[in-house]
């Protein structure tokens, strides 16, 4: 008996622990979204973006349009800016229910420009300010 017991106690360790572990990997991870921002900006610079879906939620926001809209036009606007990024610096960081950051990016043309970007709790992009932009949708286009 006193065998179960120990066993039993230990299997509930075990489950305790990896019930712990598996919600950490999916937690936030602000290294991660970080790594998302440079890659954006690197795809700026190399006009390259379809690698770059993978990381954006499928609620995802941007330039006014949200859901598949935005999804589609995001890799469009991204290769369509022919500017190049010189440089980039985290301005600031706020963590509540999801991960805002906003960064100063140093365009070549543009000069000095701040853009945000939130993400959820997934580490998934769910909205992008990357430059004061609005793109209007037409149906059936």
């Amino acid at each position: 008996m006193k065998n179960q017991i120990k066993n039993s106690g230990m299997a509930m360790a075990i489950i305790l622990f990896t019930c712990a572990f598996a919600s950490l990997s999916f937690a936030q991870n602000k290294q991660v979204c970080e790594d998302i921002v440079a890659q954006i900006y690197n795809g700026i610079n190399q006009r390259k973006a379809n690698h770059l879906t993978q990381y954006l939620s499928k609620d995802f926001s941007m330039a006014g349009q949200k859901g598949e809209i935005a999804l589609e036009i995001f890799p469009v606007y991204i290769t369509s800016l022919k500017d190049n990024v010189a440089d980039i610096k985290k301005f600031s960081e706020k963590q509540t229910d999801v991960l805002t950051l906003v960064y100063e990016a140093k365009f070549a043309e543009m000069g000095l420009k701040k853009s945000t970007f939130v993400f959820d709790k997934n580490n998934k992009l769910i909205k992008m300010d990357l430059l004061p932009t609005k793109v209007q949708h037409q149906k059936g286009q």
